[in-house]
């Protein structure tokens, strides 16, 4: 923590259409089965895997005809374009062949089994990314029964005082006009893991004594926000000397541009550098079940691969620790391996500051 700005982790979120999809690292990768059964378990009714799974296959258009052909689990006709990065690095063959050589199983984890390796899957078409923006509002949004507010802002959610039911929303256009709309059926939630409990207080559902203290009407006392989770990583850097890596000399370079445009391929069209990951079962974690406690994101490159210009910023790293960490490292050939904790133990939580909507929460 003594290495961030402000002392704090940063939780870059999307606000564009599409959302956080729009500059997340494209991977497609599934929730374990038993999670979904947990969800379900804990009371969230048509949660549980078999039932969150024909909408998996419905939203996906899975390119990769050998993937595909497993109908059970992937669908083709879909919105959703799914496939490979049509590009990559020797290290990405490398990084599966070692798994295997460890006697890790090389299969599809979004399929009927997670355990195991593979080159990843991405939501991209063509070489590009296919945000929700484009996979399910671009081509739906002529309907008639669809209307797309830009320059919009949700404030405030609308509840009936005593049936407790949510009626619509308020929110602000451009700043300077207040609206209401109002739902005939349901409002749907969907502002992800920092501004859904946000949203949830400013609206009167959360911990009372905390609503109470910014002059909040109570409509419900429930303990919104007070479950936050994350997964704990740490991503070992390796120097290598071969050639082989992702470097930003390489990916900004004319020929990379030229082919990404004319064609959508060569290094450009890279998950964020991802090109294999893995699930694996600690020695706590007994592998039969299939219920892997740790993920692998194996990285053509590192945190010094942009020199400084990207990665520094988005995880809040202070630039001095960055320069004198990282400087050595800018011209030379490096991967990391993301190891990452799939459940862990500790909890966070999210606390509005103000009854401002506009005021970011902590």
């Amino acid at each position: 923590m003594l290495l961030l700005v402000l002392l704090r982790c940063n939780y870059p979120r999307g606000k564009v259409i599409g959302g956080s999809s729009t500059m997340n690292f494209m991977l497609y990768v599934r929730g374990n089965k038993r999670d979904y059964n947990l969800w379900e378990a804990m009371g969230n009714k048509g949660w549980g895997y078999s039932h969150v799974l024909p909408f998996f296959l419905k939203s996906e258009n899975n390119t990769n005809p050998s993937i595909a052909a497993n109908e059970a689990y992937h669908g083709s006709r879909g919105y959703l374009s799914v496939s490979e990065s049509p590009w990559r690095t020797p290290l990405a063959r490398a990084f599966l062949e070692g798994a295997r050589i460890l006697g890790y199983p090389l299969r599809d984890f979004n399929g009927e089994q997670q355990y195991g390796f593979m080159n990843p899957q991405g939501t991209v078409k063509n070489g590009g990314r296919c945000s929700n923006a484009r996979a399910f509002l671009r081509p739906l949004r002529n309907r008639t029964n669809l209307h797309i507010a830009l320059h919009s802002f949700v404030t405030k959610i609308l509840f009936h005082p005593t049936l407790k039911r949510a009626y619509g929303v308020l929110f602000d256009r451009d700043n300077n006009l207040e609206l209401e709309v109002y739902a005939l059926r349901e409002v749907i939630l969907s502002a992800g893991a920092i501004n859904t409990p946000q949203l949830l207080m400013l609206s009167g559902i959360g911990p009372a004594k905390h609503l109470h203290q910014h002059n909040i009407t109570v409509i419900s006392d429930l303990p919104v926000g007070k479950n936050l989770m994350d997964h704990i990583a740490a991503a070992p850097l390796f120097v290598i000397y071969q050639p082989v890596s992702l470097l930003v000399n390489r990916l900004a370079s004319l020929p990379a541009v030229f082919r990404y445009i004319t064609s959508g391929e060569g290094p450009l069209t890279s998950f964020g550098g991802v090109e294999g990951v893995g699930f694996v079962s600690s020695k706590y974690r007994n592998a039969s079940k299939d219920w892997p406690d740790i993920e692998y994101h194996f990285v053509s490159g590192s945190h010094g691969s942009d020199k400084g210009d990207f990665f520094h910023t988005m995880l809040g790293l202070k630039k001095e620790y960055y320069t004198n960490f990282y400087n050595y490292l800018y011209d030379q050939d490096q991967f990391i391996i993301v190891t990452k904790l799939m459940r862990p133990q500790s909890r966070g939580y999210i606390q509005i500051k103000s009854s401002n909507p506009y005021q970011h929460p902590k």
